[in-house]
C-alpha cells in the first residue's frame, strides 16, 4: 500500500513457499534499481490502466522489467492493483519461485478474489480517511523519578493520567514514556529512571508552552514525583533520517 510519504509501497502482509526470499526485511520494495518504485513499468502500467500483469517468465516478458527476479530469484509473476475511492493506492503481488510459471484461471481467480477482499477491508476500515499525524516541530523531554515508596503510584498517575490530561493542549500532539534500560554504551547517565518524550506540532514552542500553562487548572497534579525533575524542549536541526 502507498504510504503518507508518497514514495514507496512497503510490504505489509506475506506468505512464503519454502525456500522463497521475504520481500518485508531490508530488501523490501522501498526503492526500483535505486530510485521510485513509482517509476517501475509494471506499477505504472497497474497505476495508469488499472491492469492485472499476469507474466509467465520475467526475464523475457518485454516491456516489463523484471523487478520480481531482483528481488530473489523469482520468475513468473502476478500483479494486481488495488483501489481506494477508485484511487490506484497499492497492489497485491504473487511470484512463481524459480521456473517460470503458466497461471491457470484458478490461480487468476484466487488473485481476483483477494483483490476484492482487500479493497473491501480496505472501504471498511477507511485507512485512508483517517487524519495524517501532526507534523513533529519540537519535542520536549523530561527526566523524572518518583518519590521514595510511591514508584506504582507514580507510574500509574503518568501512564495513565497525566500524559493524555497533556495531550489536550493544543499543540501538543504525542507523548510517549520510557524506563532506563539496563545495557548502556556509557557510564556516564542520568540519575533519573523515567524519560518522557511529547511532540509539539506548534512551529513556536513558546505557543505550546503557553497553551500549557494556561491549562495548568485542568492538569492534576501528584505528589508521587520527584521535584528534581529535568525538562527541556528541543528544536530539530536536521531532517529526519531513515535508514536505507
Amino acid at each position: 500500500m502507498q504510504t503518507t510519504n508518497d514514495h514507496n509501497y512497503p510490504v505489509l502482509a506475506e506468505a512464503l513457499e519454502d525456500g522463497a526470499f521475504s520481500l518485508t526485511g531490508g530488501m523490501s520494495m522501498l526503492g526500483y534499481q535505486g530510485g521510485d518504485i513509482h517509476d517501475a513499468p509494471t506499477v505504472t502500467l497497474m497505476r495508469t490502466t488499472g491492469s492485472t500483469i499476469v507474466q509467465t517468465d520475467t526475464a523475457v516478458d518485454p516491456p516489463l522489467v523484471p523487478i520480481a527476479r531482483e528481488f530473489g530469484g523469482q520468475a513468473g509473476q502476478m500483479l494486481a492493483p488495488l483501489h481506494y475511492q477508485g484511487e490506484f493506492s497499492g497492489f497485491i503481488a504473487v511470484h512463481g519461485h524459480g521456473d517460470p510459471r503458466n497461471w491457470s484461471e484458478d490461480d487468476q481467480q484466487h488473485l481476483r478474489a483477494a483483490v476484492a477482499a482487500t479493497e473491501a477491508l480496505l472501504a471498511s476500515a477507511s485507512w485512508f480517511d483517517r487524519p495524517l499525524p501532526a507534523p513533529v516541530k519540537h519535542v520536549m523531554v523530561v527526566l523524572s523519578d518518583p518519590v521514595e515508596g510511591r514508584e506504582n503510584e507514580y507510574n500509574e498517575w503518568y501512564s495513565g493520567q497525566h500524559l493524555r490530561e497533556t495531550l489536550q493542549t493544543p499543540g501538543w500532539s504525542a507523548a510517549r514514556r520510557f524506563v532506563l534500560a539496563k545495557d548502556q554504551l556509557s557510564e556516564h547517565l542520568p540519575k533519573q529512571k523515567y524519560l518522557a518524550v511529547y511532540e509539539l506540532s506548534t512551529d513556536d514552542p513558546a505557543d505550546a508552552l503557553a497553551a500549557l500553562r494556561g491549562r495548568s487548572d485542568a492538569i492534576t497534579p501528584s505528589e508521587s514525583i520527584s521535584p528534581d525533575d529535568v525538562v527541556a524542549v528541543f528544536t530539530p536541526i536536521t531532517d529526519r533520517i531513515e535508514r536505507t
